[in-house]
C-alpha cells in the first residue's frame, strides 16, 4: 500500500493513527509547494550564472590557455564558433529550466522524495554536458588541439583532481598534462598541457551568493522531506499491520465458526 487513502479506510478503528496519516499528507502537500518554488527560484539565478561562467570559460580558454590558436581563425571564424558557443549555452539552459517538472496535486512523501532526488539528477547532467559541447565545438574549429582525442578530453572532464598545469587556476578551466608522441624522435614521447572546459555546480554556487544561499534552502529542505518519509513510513508500517492484525482475526474467527458442529 503506498496511497495514503488505502490505510485510512483500513484503520478506521485507529482514530489517532488515521489522523496521523492525514497530517502527514497535508504537510507533504505543503512542503511540495515550497519546494517547487524553491527550486523554480533556484534554477532561474542558476540558469544566470551559469551563462556568465560558460561565456567566461570560453573567453578564458580563447584567450589565455590558447591565444594563438583563437588568433589564427579568420575573423568570420571566430564569429562563426562564438555563435556556435552562444547557441549550445541558451539550449543548455533551456533544458534545464525545462527540468522543473510539476509535481502532483497532493505527492505523497515516496513521490516528494522522488521528485527531489529526479530534479537533482537531471540539474547535475546540464553542466557535464554543457561542457562536452562547447570542448567539442572549440577543438572542431582547432581552437582546443584536435590531435588529442576526444576521449581524453572526455575523462579529463570526469577527472576528480583539477591539475592546473603548473599556471594559474581558472574558474571552470581544467588544465591536465598528457603525453603525445614526439614528431622529431618516434620512440620518446613529449608531455603536453592540455586546457579544456571544466563546468562546476559547486564552484558556480560558491561564486554567487544569492546561488549559495539557495542551495543551503535546498539542503534544509531536502532534510524535511527525508524526514517527513521517514515518519509516514513508519506510519504505514503501523497501519499495514493493523490491518493485517484485523485481517486475521476476522478469518481467524470466521474459520472457527466453519468449524463448529452444526
Amino acid at each position: 500500500m503506498d496511497d495514503s487513502s488505502d490505510f485510512f479506510a483500513a484503520v478506521k478503528s485507529d482514530q489517532n493513527l488515521a489522523n496521523d496519516l492525514l497530517k502527514l499528507a497535508n504537510r507533504s502537500h505543503d512542503l511540495g509547494e515550497e519546494v517547487y518554488q524553491l527550486y523554480r527560484r533556484y534554477l532561474t539565478v542558476l540558469a544566470k550564472a551559469l551563462r556568465q561562467h560558460a561565456i567566461q570559460a570560453c573567453y578564458h580558454l580563447c584567450t589565455s590557455c590558447y591565444p594563438l590558436e583563437f588568433l589564427e581563425l579568420e575573423p568570420s571564424q571566430q564569429q562563426r564558433l562564438q555563435r556556435s558557443l552562444r547557441r549550445a549555452i541558451t539550449n543548455s539552459i533551456i533544458d534545464l529550466l525545462g527540468q522543473l517538472q510539476p509535481l502532483t496535486e497532493v505527492p505523497s512523501p515516496h513521490e516528494l522524495s522522488a521528485w527531489l532526488q529526479n530534479t537533482e539528477e537531471a540539474i547535475s547532467l546540464t553542466l557535464p554536458g554543457l561542457s562536452k559541447k562547447m570542448n567539442h565545438l572549440l577543438q572542431q574549429a582547432r581552437v582546443v588541439p584536435q590531435q588529442v582525442p576526444r576521449q581524453l578530453i572526455e575523462a579529463a572532464v570526469r577527472a576528480d583532481e583539477i591539475s592546473d598545469g603548473g599556471g594559474a587556476k581558472r574558474p571552470n578551466i581544467l588544465s591536465v598534462l598528457v603525453e603525445k608522441d614526439s614528431k622529431e624522435n618516434p620512440e620518446s614521447t613529449v608531455i603536453m598541457p592540455v586546457h579544456v572546459i571544466f563546468l562546476r555546480l559547486a564552484e558556480i554556487e560558491f561564486a554567487d551568493m544569492e546561488l549559495s544561499k539557495l542551495r543551503q534552502q535546498i539542503h534544509e529542505m531536502r532534510s524535511k522531506v527525508a524526514d517527513l518519509r521517514r515518519i509516514y513510513k513508519h506510519r504505514q508500517h503501523q497501519a499495514q499491520g493493523k490491518a493485517a492484525a484485523a485481517a486475521w482475526h476476522q478469518s481467524w474467527f470466521g474459520a472457527e465458526d466453519q468449524e463448529k458442529p452444526g
